[in-house]
């Protein structure tokens, strides 16, 4: 996973924007977010349509520290992005 910067300020919300290319018309998806190492967060299930399509979670981030946004295809992570959130100046 690759995002536009690895810095955000608390309070502001972060857009997860990724590709799911499946065939599995039972498959789910969840999106979990950790704040230092913690789950903070996990999004409502995603049963994404066959194919390949783009899909978006929209988080606000109430936090201060080192987060990561993990997916998850069937109960397995594949893929991860860390960053940071600091407070706003």
């Amino acid at each position: 996973m690759l995002g536009e910067t690895d810095t955000f300020t608390l309070g502001q919300t972060l857009y997860v924007v990724f590709t799911v290319d499946t065939q599995d018309m039972d498959a789910q998806v969840l999106l979990k977010l950790y704040l230092l190492d913690l789950l903070e967060d996990v999004s409502a299930t995603l049963t994404p349509t066959p194919g390949a399509f783009a899909y978006s979670v929209q988080i606000t981030l109430n936090g201060l520290g080192v987060h990561k946004i993990e997916v998850d295809y069937d109960g397995t992570p594949e893929a991860s992005i860390t960053f940071n959130v600091v407070e706003g100046v």
